[in-house]
């Protein structure tokens, strides 16, 4: 086997990891919506917290385990912000 594999499938288990661990919070939140800090602190406590998080989130919104929505915002000078928001994609019954 050579070491090229074994970066992959590392990788490949700290991808899988951290969004296992993402799913798990969200699963008790009953639909609820969390900010995108949120989510990167539930990753940060699982692995290092230099691996790239936000591409595995955005792995997630694309796969369709995760939807994503924007909400503004008021800053104190009264200024519009857009901040993301993230929830579990609601199981069919």
């Amino acid at each position: 086997m050579s070491t090229e594999n074994n970066v992959v499938s590392f990788e490949h288990a700290v991808n899988a990891s951290i969004t296992q661990a993402i799913i798990d919070n969200l699963k008790n939140r009953a639909g609820r919506w969390v900010a995108e800090p949120f989510l990167v602190t539930v990753a940060n406590t699982t692995n290092n917290p230099s691996l790239p998080i936000m591409e595995v989130i955005n792995e997630m919104v694309t796969n369709g385990t995760l939807e994503k929505q924007y909400v503004p915002l008021q800053d104190k000078m009264h200024r519009t912000m857009h901040a993301a928001m993230y929830r579990l994609i609601p199981e069919p019954w």
